[in-house]
């Protein structure tokens, strides 16, 4: 604010609605915090939607039932070892459109899918995953059936329009965590 311009704050992420909903109340307590929040946002996996209608119902309570929402995190199930038909297979599609269709009616401010890896992205120490969005196939990318989907679908929302390409990333990133901050 120092500088006169805003960054949005937003709080709570947990993938569970019932743990969420107690981290919530206890955010949304503090008035310090609850008045500079711009946005609530969840994730969820294998929980059956709305969960969202539990966290208004606590935002109208504590007086910001008018914040955006946004779902920053969602797929069938949270365990990328497991090769699940709604995830990689035929019925992801059926899963992915009802979804998108929950989201609409919801109202929710975004709803993003995870994960974007390649299926069968091999990690040191966790193995193959089965939770991508698309795979590589004789040195070209194939879009899976939710992607598909996803591309369809949100036509309504715009985000599907324009040219699309799938690059190959490589992950850099290392992470350390601080015994101080645990």
């Amino acid at each position: 604010k120092n500088d006169g311009k805003l960054i949005p704050l937003g709080g709570l992420v947990a993938d569970n609605p019932k743990f969420a909903g107690k981290t919530l109340i206890a955010i949304l307590k503090v008035p310090e915090i609850r008045d500079e929040l711009a946005f609530i946002s969840y994730h969820n996996y294998g929980h059956e939607e709305p969960s969202s209608t539990y966290y208004r119902s606590i935002m109208k309570e504590y007086g910001v039932g008018n914040l955006p929402m946004f779902l920053t995190e969602w797929n069938y199930s949270s365990n990328d070892k497991i090769q699940d038909p709604k995830k990689i297979g035929d019925e992801a599609i059926v899963y992915v459109a009802n979804q998108f269709i929950t989201y609409i009616n919801q109202n929710l401010a975004g709803a993003n899918y995870f994960m974007l890896e390649p299926v069968g992205l091999d990690s040191p120490g966790i193995g193959v995953k089965y939770m991508g969005f698309y795979r590589w196939v004789n040195g070209h990318s194939e879009l899976l059936p939710q992607a598909k989907t996803w591309r369809l679908m949100s036509k309504k929302m715009g985000m599907g329009e324009g040219i699309s390409k799938i690059f190959e990333v490589k992950n850099t990133l290392t992470l350390q965590i601080r015994e101080d901050f645990i």
